[in-house]
């Protein structure tokens, strides 16, 4: 009987453990998005990588009046092939929160973000599909900003 009282009070806890990091992220996600969103930034650029164990790759992202517009691929990929539909891939400040915002942190072990504390951008987007299987982490790596 103990231990079925244990266990039930352990899954309580960890099921509103889970729910408490969704609405931390969701919490952060807007606090955030709402500091973006005063600054009125409509013109800019930054830097968007993207990190994984089978590549680095990295682009200029170059947005004006809100919307992307141009996409400049780093020197060293620009014939490589995954940048055939980087423009696609890639995603400024407002889609990057979009992407945070609709992303389902419950199919992965870890889902972290950071922000820059002035401006409230996504500084770095971390995901681990399963901590104990090496190599399939993937992170958004945001640098570089500049607004015009």
């Amino acid at each position: 009987m103990f231990i079925r009282s244990l266990i039930s009070i352990l899954t309580v806890f960890l099921l509103l453990s889970c729910d408490s990091d969704d609405a931390s992220v969701q919490n952060a996600l807007e606090l955030n998005r709402q500091k973006w969103q005063r600054q009125n930034i409509k013109d800019y650029s930054i830097q968007e990588k993207y990190l994984c164990f089978c590549a680095g790759l990295e682009w200029q992202i170059v947005v004006q009046d809100g919307v992307k517009d141009t996409v400049i691929v780093s020197e060293p990929y620009v014939d490589y092939q995954p940048y055939a539909d980087t423009f696609e891939k890639s995603r400024s400040i407002e889609e990057a929160f979009e992407f945070i915002q609709n992303f389902d942190p419950n199919n992965v072990d870890s889902f972290e973000v950071t922000y820059n504390p002035k401006y409230g951008y996504p500084t770095q987007i971390s995901i681990d599909s399963k901590k104990r299987l090496a190599d399939d982490e993937i992170t958004y790596a945001y640098s570089n900003f500049s607004a015009n």
